[in-house]
């Protein structure tokens, strides 16, 4: 951790090589904003297998492209539950979140089929909200 005195303030920040910044990442992430809701409303969003945040989209970074996925979700979903928590959070934090929804049967049918664009979101840098990350991968 860091600090730097400013003023009569003492500011703190987490560096980013400390061996447990992931992990910290990871908990704030499930424990705040969009995360907290999702996991929170899980009942009423549907049967959900995973839930999970881009790297980019946690440390609130501009997507590389349009086409990048912020969170994708796993399961059998209400949309229209889903969709009012996610409009709740793209008005705090002033821009759309873009995100997909599978069913379990899809995302096993394109991971059998290394679909590229499941393939590029599994690729990346990511943080599970809900689920295991190594049934998500293999």
């Amino acid at each position: 951790m860091r600090k730097e005195p400013r003023g009569n303030r003492i500011y703190y920040s987490l560096r980013s090589e400390h061996p447990f910044f992931g992990d910290l990442i990871s908990m704030v992430a499930k424990t705040t904003g969009l995360g907290k809701g999702l996991i929170e409303n899980k009942s009423k969003i549907g049967k959900i297998s995973f839930i999970m945040f881009s790297g980019r989209f946690v440390r609130m970074r501009e997507r590389k492209r349009d086409d990048d996925v912020d969170i994708l979700i796993v399961g059998e979903v209400v949309l229209p539950e889903l969709a009012s928590i996610i409009r709740v959070e793209e008005s705090r934090r002033g821009k759309e979140i873009n995100y997909t929804v599978m069913s379990r049967e899809e995302l096993d049918f394109r991971k059998k089929r290394r679909d590229p664009f499941l393939l590029g979101i599994l690729a990346g840098n990511r943080v599970m909200i809900i689920g295991d990350e190594e049934d998500l991968v293999s």
